[in-house]
């Protein structure tokens, strides 16, 4: 893959027409990595499905690492932004903004948004691109773990009103940013996350016809979690509560996958407990849906989850779910009609839970069917053209060249 790594000018290595940005909107993404996450995942997913006679996509990253940038097309142009502090990046953002000549830019994370809506301010306004910025967690959340809470409420709530559109994946998120920045009239506006490919949402006639582990009595439970090892997600929690289940349920197992600093605390947890021989930490998967679908139960444990998109990765693997009562899971399991919810860092309620899908095959039916229809919000293409539109939109509402995009 041909990388764009240029810090001073963004010099395009690639030969691309500028003509041809006279035809397409050019459509910037701006994020910190691309290393396996929720908001990476989305614009990855993005960046192979968006519709290349429309738009022209360009990603810019703050350090040029991660897994996914070896699933991106290799048409995408890739600069990097140098790894400095967020707060350093204006004018390397403000420089990249101008030269490549962006209709519209979208970025993620709090960091890079303040960073980004900085550096457009400072762009006269005939040539500034309209700025959609992305919130994929809770801000109260983030805002109490960082250094500077009130400086970072304080830049928020001075720099936030200047996008053009706050996009978040559930309603509460923007909510929330309207209370804690007092900005009632904030523009804000809910995607759904492209997710899952058509062919890899399992269909629920031939799950009937050719059961999994899971359907029916079991003969070994297998519980299964995936995500970064941080400790936000809380698998330790997930460990203690599968050390209580396991003495309930038939023979069971633990699969979680994913990497991280967590595991040598979490391998030793798992020994301690006396369960270490059930519990397997595989580490990071390709086609994690296919993965999961070899499982009984997905277990969600995190203390902090904005949205979730593995959540609906296990559903289209046709697997029930049992999550922690945040406010993505609680959005996507609709209330707990489609999964169940437990409280947060609770390992004896999450063991309760675990036990009762366990032994309830109507239950775990009944979760499956619902999740097969719910994961199809999140289908990728669907998704895809929905963020299109918006980006239209946007570009319409804030367009610096005259003509309206959709009449070129």
């Amino acid at each position: 893959m041909n990388w764009c790594i240029a810090k001073d000018n963004f010099k395009l290595i690639k030969g691309i027409c500028l003509a041809t940005c006279d035809e397409r909107v050019r459509l910037g993404f701006l994020l910190p990595h691309m290393r396996i996450g929720g908001i990476e995942i989305v614009v990855s997913n993005i960046l192979r499905h968006i519709d290349r006679d429309r738009f022209e996509p360009v990603l810019a990253l703050k350090q040029m690492s991660g897994e996914l940038l070896d699933t991106l097309p290799p048409d995408i142009e890739v600069h990097s932004l140098g790894e400095g502090r967020a707060a350093a990046l204006m004018p390397t953002l403000r420089r990249f903004l101008t030269c490549q000549k962006l209709d519209v830019v979208y970025s993620a994370t709090n960091a890079i948004n303040l960073a980004t809506l900085a550096a457009a301010r400072s762009i006269p306004r005939a040539s500034r691109p309209a700025v959609m910025i992305s919130e994929h967690t809770s801000p109260s959340v983030y805002v109490a773990e960082a250094k500077w809470p009130a400086l970072r409420v304080g830049a928020m709530r001075l720099l936030y009103p200047a996008a053009n559109i706050i996009v978040t994946p559930i309603d509460s998120i923007g909510a929330e940013l309207k209370r804690l920045l007092r900005q009632p009239g904030l523009p804000t506006l809910t995607l759904p996350n492209p997710i899952i490919e058509t062919s890899a949402i399992a269909d629920t006639h031939q799950l009937q016809e050719c059961p999994k582990p899971g359907a029916g009595q079991y003969s070994e439970v297998r519980f299964v979690a995936a995500g970064r090892l941080v400790t936000a997600k809380a698998f330790d929690v997930l460990i203690r509560a599968f050390a209580v289940a396991v003495s309930s349920t038939p023979p069971s197992r633990l699969t979680i996958y994913g990497e991280g600093p967590t595991r040598p605390m979490l391998e030793e947890l798992a020994r301690s407990l006396g369960v270490g021989d059930r519990v397997a930490l595989p580490g990071n998967v390709t086609n994690l849906v296919g993965h999961l679908g070899q499982h009984s139960i997905f277990v969600l444990s995190s203390r902090r989850e904005g949205f979730g998109n593995v959540l609906i990765e296990a559903m289209a693997a046709g697997v029930p779910v049992v999550a922690t009562d945040q406010a993505g899971p609680r959005a996507i399991l609709q209330e707990g009609v489609v999964g169940l919810l437990v409280a947060t860092d609770a390992p004896e309620s999450m063991a309760e839970a675990m036990i009762r899908l366990a032994g309830r095959s109507d239950l775990r039916r009944a979760f499956t069917e619902a999740g097969f229809r719910r994961c199809r919000d999140f289908e990728i293409g669907a998704a895809t053209r929905e963020f299109e539109r918006s980006v239209i939109d946007v570009g319409n509402a804030g367009s610096k060249r005259g003509a309206p995009f959709r009449d070129r």
